[in-house]
């Protein structure tokens, strides 16, 4: 998908020549939008001062820092993707048709940006469907807005990479179907990398580890949010896949070149989450009687 390289070319343009060092600072604004996008969604189920303090805990991720250095697209994928998937969410949960749209706007985007967007965009968009009241008149409404949505943006680009031959490296195999022994043992290899990755301060710092706590404290509470959970739980399904099914490559050797990166589209979710399970606990008077008026 062409979205960052078209970005940057055109950095290259307005540089007046090849400063990969400079173009990379486009990664840092995606990262800034990221963290202003994120306050503003968490500021609408709670206070302004809790909304800050998640904020501040996305910013303070090293590997989420190192990423937005790096220039690599994983970035944008969670502006547009990881930020479109809670738009959705809002969307339905207050049935706005303007959260609605710029959910599928960015969804769209984050197709266009990286190939895991596509999963993303299919994904939030199937269950948005699940969870949306069946009452709501405007539903025949939103359905076409989403497909053209999806026709205008991401077909011109699918239609010109068919036409031109363009792909990516051939990493991909359907050769292990069947392969049972093969298949478990690589998912125990995905299984304890998973682990050992996601439990590794250096990455995550402590912060992760307070966020995995406080779901727990709320364990009778997540199960209500069957949508971001649903989310979630169907990409590590699709992720699961990929890696022991569908890919020919060394696994271990995958796993360490992109697995971190993978998982960056979690983490605004996980954030909201927990802003949205500890709402009650964090909001006060002012900032209450100010969103029950929006």
């Amino acid at each position: 998908p062409l979205l960052l390289p078209l970005i940057e070319t055109y950095s290259y343009v307005f540089l007046g020549g090849v400063y990969e060092q400079y173009a990379k600072f486009v990664s840092y604004l995606f990262f800034i939008y990221a963290l202003i996008l994120l306050y503003y969604l968490i500021k609408r189920v709670a206070s302004d001062n809790f909304a800050l303090l998640l904020t501040y805990f996305l910013s303070s991720v090293p590997l989420y820092i190192y990423s937005a250095s790096s220039g690599y697209s994983d970035i944008p994928l969670v502006f547009y993707s990881g930020l479109g998937i809670l738009y959705l969410y809002q969307s339905a949960a207050k049935n706005s048709n303007n959260l609605f749209k710029v959910g599928c706007l960015l969804l769209c985007l984050g197709a266009w940006t990286k190939k895991e967007g596509l999963a993303i965009l299919l994904i939030g968009f199937i269950y948005w469907l699940l969870f949306l009241k069946p009452a709501s008149g405007d539903k025949l409404n939103k359905i076409v807005f989403f497909i053209l949505s999806v026709i205008l943006i991401n077909a011109p680009w699918l239609i010109f990479a068919k036409y031109y031959g363009l792909a990516g490296d051939n990493i991909y195999s359907l050769n292990a179907i069947g392969n049972y022994p093969l298949v478990i043992s690589k998912i125990k290899v995905i299984a304890s990398f998973a682990l050992h990755s996601l439990f590794d301060v250096n990455r995550w710092n402590i912060f992760w580890f307070i966020f995995t706590l406080a779901l727990f404290y709320k364990k009778r509470h997540i199960l209500k949010e069957k949508y971001l959970l649903s989310v979630i739980a169907t990409y590590v399904v699709i992720l699961i896949i990929v890696y022991s099914i569908c890919i020919n490559r060394d696994i271990n050797w995958l796993l360490v070149t992109t697995f971190d990166r993978i998982v960056l589209v979690f983490i605004p979710w996980i954030i909201y989450l927990i802003g949205v399970l500890f709402s009650g606990d964090f909001s006060y008077g002012y900032s209450n009687q100010r969103r029950e008026g929006t």
